[in-house]
């Protein structure tokens, strides 16, 4: 909730899931046209990793924001890759999250 207050006070359009099965299902109902995905590493039922690799092998390009808590260097190391990935350890200030967000959208942009 702390991230959707965040992006909302920078004028962000959300849709939040409770899950990552609800996510890829909000996913898959919107054709994937999404600007931009941010995910939570360990959202329950479906973890942001696996949701991320799941739209990955389905030939989205959108681009992700994976977020955790939690030292997450394999979740880096799967990413380091993908241009349009990035991946930000909480805990991390408004400016930290929001500066990722406004790179991965710019990123699209260029893609």
């Amino acid at each position: 909730s702390l991230m959707m207050s965040i992006l909302e006070s920078d004028d962000f359009q959300l849709s939040a899931a409770e899950d990552g099965k609800e996510a890829l299902a909000l996913f898959e109902a919107a054709g994937g046209a999404y600007d931009l995905l941010v995910l939570d590493c360990t959202m329950p039922k479906m973890s942001g990793g696996e949701l991320y690799r799941r739209i990955r092998s389905e030939g989205s390009k959108v681009p992700v924001v994976l977020v955790s808590g939690y030292h997450q260097e394999q979740v880096a190391r799967n990413i380091a890759s993908d241009p349009l990935a990035w991946f930000i350890k909480k805990p991390f200030s408004v400016d930290e999250f929001l500066s990722e967000v406004h790179t991965a959208l710019r990123a699209r942009q260029s893609a």
